[in-house]
């Protein structure tokens, strides 16, 4: 689950802190607009934007560990839209009920993660999109950086593998869900979160565990069966299985050897994300609401997305911006607290979702800068450029280095 917080996103009131010195917020607004002077946007001219008049709802594909949740509250508050069409959720989840019957090898296993996934689908619109999507209507999803969403992938199964009473408490229902989930693991054989108590080693082994089975080779071939949260490239995943074409048993888990392979193809990736009406940035949160809300229905809140609007850079907690989020329901964890050796398994585990990533975020460029041009509005210029750079610049030819690189030249 999602929830606000000003230190994790990049949030409306850019370079506005509390006990911060006026000249350390001018020396940084004068760095990121540095930044921002020598990147290479995506062309407008090639950007496909799909604007609707305010008649369609928005069918949301949640990966899981997104920020889908801070969407959802977002939109579910908002008093003139944009919508959200639950009941295609609903039907999705109930159509596929049997699709997977007959990939899943036992049916203790089947019954359980199928009641999982048609539940997690209908409730919280966590499905598959090769069965959400459907031609001529508004489809959207959240993509995060991949680091950052596999570590809270993992983070948050493994606290539902050593949780507190006071976590309970706090969220009964999710206690339950996690116990279905446990549950799964144990009948399915497989745990890509569990392991020792302190979340570092537990994560080192399950990297090292899941590596050793991937890629298959001559003297190694992966296993029958189905893995239960595992952390290969699980964006990718979402946007490429499927209960009722492909005979997966849902987002959250992986049938092997053959139906959900853990490297999809990026090309089915990639078209998956270009089916999309609307692709959010989960690290440009606020931007990419002001991003949906012009697509659908034309309109764009100036007092929230113009960063020249008098109203804009506030300092004021009662005038928040459109939404941003944060870890709620589990203790954050930073990429800053692992070894390089343990960050580089991270990155073993997501060949795919680092390009399929890299390939989004260009996309909602090209976007906002349409958006921009369309309206007159400067989106843009106030993102915080330098810590999307810090944190994003480990995938290969994103800011440097290739010919769609967002930097005229490496700094």
């Amino acid at each position: 689950g999602k929830g606000p917080d000003g230190d994790t996103v990049l949030p409306a009131q850019l370079f506005h802190f509390q006990n911060v010195q006026p000249r350390a917020i001018g020396e940084y607004k004068k760095k990121n607009a540095a930044l921002f002077s020598k990147l290479r946007l995506p062309s407008s001219k090639d950007v496909k934007l799909k604007v609707f008049q305010g008649e369609e709802r928005l069918k949301f594909l949640h990966i899981v560990k997104t920020g889908g949740e801070s969407l959802e509250r977002y939109v579910w508050n908002s008093p003139t839209g944009p919508h959200m069409d639950y009941a295609h959720c609903r039907r999705v989840a109930v159509a596929n009920l049997t699709a997977s019957l007959s990939a899943i090898p036992t049916m203790p296993c089947w019954a359980l993660a199928s009641t999982i996934g048609v539940l997690l689908c209908g409730l919280n619109c966590e499905c598959c999109a090769c069965d959400l999507y459907r031609p001529g209507g508004f489809h959207g999803t959240l993509l995060r950086s991949p680091r950052s969403h596999t570590l809270s992938v993992f983070s948050h199964g493994h606290q539902a593998h050593h949780t507190t009473w006071k976590r309970i408490a706090f969220d009964p229902p999710l206690y339950v869900a996690e116990g279905f989930l446990r549950g799964a693991e144990r009948l399915c054989g497989h745990s890509g979160t569990g392991g020792d108590s302190d979340w570092r080693v537990a994560l080192e082994e399950n990297l090292k565990a899941s590596l050793s089975m991937w890629p298959p080779g001559a003297n190694k071939a992966v296993e029958d069966g189905v893995q239960v949260i595992s952390l290969r490239n699980t964006q990718s995943h979402s946007l490429t299985c499927g209960k009722s074409s492909l005979g997966s048993a849902g987002q959250h888990f992986r049938v092997l050897p053959t139906v959900d392979v853990l490297e999809p193809s990026l090309e089915e990736a990639l078209a998956a994300l270009h089916r999309m009406e609307w692709i959010g940035i989960t690290d440009l949160f606020h931007p990419s609401l002001c991003l949906l809300h012009y697509q659908a229905d034309r309109t764009l809140p100036v007092e929230d997305c113009d960063c020249r609007h008098p109203r804009h850079h506030v300092n004021d907690l009662t005038a928040k911006p459109l939404g941003h989020w944060m870890e709620r329901r589990t203790t954050k964890r930073s990429i800053k607290d692992l070894s390089p050796g343990v960050i580089d398994l991270l990155d073993a585990h997501t060949t795919v979702d680092s390009k399929l990533f890299a390939a989004a975020l260009r996309l909602v460029l090209g976007r906002l800068q349409r958006v921009e041009e369309l309206t007159g509005a400067s989106i843009l210029k106030c993102i915080d450029w330098q810590k999307l750079k810090r944190t994003t610049d480990y995938i290969p030819g994103l800011w440097s280095g290739g010919s769609q690189s967002l930097l005229l030249n490496s700094l």
